[in-house]
């Protein structure tokens, strides 16, 4: 689909002849490299486990704009993660060995925008047109740590007793169910009550 040839089936000599469709010319077997200018392609996965598979993929006509090259040169962020150190090394080494191309490093953005279950290893690397060799990159292992949930009030108005106030009213499942966030609530809501109304 991205290069638009067809590759050819291997080990595919003579058709049984129990296969007339094929005999007749009604499905034809691809046998030397071909032409193709898009469109559907199915693809079927047998596995000797008994998973079976079909899909049916759309090519996408879409024409790059300037072969899809930055329009600046700017050095791009690619940050990408995988099942394990190996798989992130080689989402690096492909990013580093083919042109820059705007549209791909967007599509790996798009994929690792959000925590990927199951990902403990994590990379990036910093790509561009001035980055000699595409350099500085790194990988880890990034164990799962669930992050605490923290409410910040900036600024005068988390002096207020009514922001106070509106804040453990509008979120008191939370506060009933961290007793201790409640209590905090419950003197914040005290401490300026009084401070307010001297």
């Amino acid at each position: 689909m991205e290069t638009g040839i067809i590759t050819p089936t291997i080990h595919f000599k003579h058709p049984r002849k129990e296969l007339t469709a094929i005999i007749e010319g009604r499905i034809k077997i691809v046998t030397e490299p071909t032409e193709w200018e898009g469109g559907y392609v199915a693809i079927n996965s047998f596995g000797f486990g008994g998973a079976n598979s079909h899909i049916l993929l759309k090519s996408n006509p879409k024409q790059k704009i300037n072969n899809a090259a930055l329009n600046n040169d700017l050095p791009r962020l690619v940050a990408v993660s995988g099942r394990t150190e190996e798989a992130v090394k080689i989402i690096l080494d492909d990013v580093r060995n083919r042109p820059i191309d705007a549209e791909f490093i967007s599509l790996l953005h798009h994929i690792h925008n959000d925590d990927i279950e199951g990902h403990p290893y994590r990379g990036y690397m910093v790509t561009g047109s001035k980055i000699s060799h595409n350099t500085i990159n790194k990988i880890e292992h990034t164990p799962y740590i669930r992050r605490p949930i923290c409410f910040i009030f900036s600024g005068l108005g988390s002096q207020w007793f009514g922001m106070s106030k509106s804040r453990s009213n509008e979120i008191p499942s939370v506060c009933q169910s961290n007793p201790e966030m409640w209590y905090r609530f419950e003197i914040l809501r005290h401490i300026t009550y009084r401070y307010f109304n001297k």
